[in-house]
């Protein structure tokens, strides 16, 4: 975040902070003021850092201990279609095209081609 701020102010973007009037960069201020403005904005950067760092931790806790109770995680897999076979015997013989078949399918193309991924793997 260090680097993001130095920067903006080297490329002649000033920030001022409108709830904390202490961080603002702009020009003129004395020498004192921007030493301040540095280390609270340092200070404000570690805390948020660490609190990242706990969000990450805890939700590494949490996905541990949902896998040990046999509970599912993740996003749940999307199922082929139920005119799936139809439809993508119909693509692959070059009768219809992709988004035809995505249409038919219901499908966003995203999904689609996924799907037809795993559909190949097979």
């Amino acid at each position: 975040m260090e680097k993001e701020w130095k920067e903006l102010t080297d490329r002649g973007i000033y920030l001022r902070v409108l709830d904390m009037p202490i961080l603002d960069t702009k020009p003129g201020q004395d020498t004192m003021n921007q030493l301040v403005s540095k280390v609270v904005f340092d200070l404000l950067s570690y805390i948020a850092q660490m609190e990242r760092e706990k969000i990450r931790e805890r939700q590494r806790e949490g996905i541990a201990a949902a896998k040990k109770a046999g509970r599912p995680t993740g996003r749940p897999r999307i199922e082929f279609p139920k005119n799936w076979a139809e439809i993508i015997k119909q693509y692959e013989s070059g009768d219809i095209t992709a988004q035809k078949a995505q249409q038919d399918l219901n499908l966003k193309p995203g999904t689609f081609y996924n799907l037809l991924r795993r559909y190949r793997k097979r």
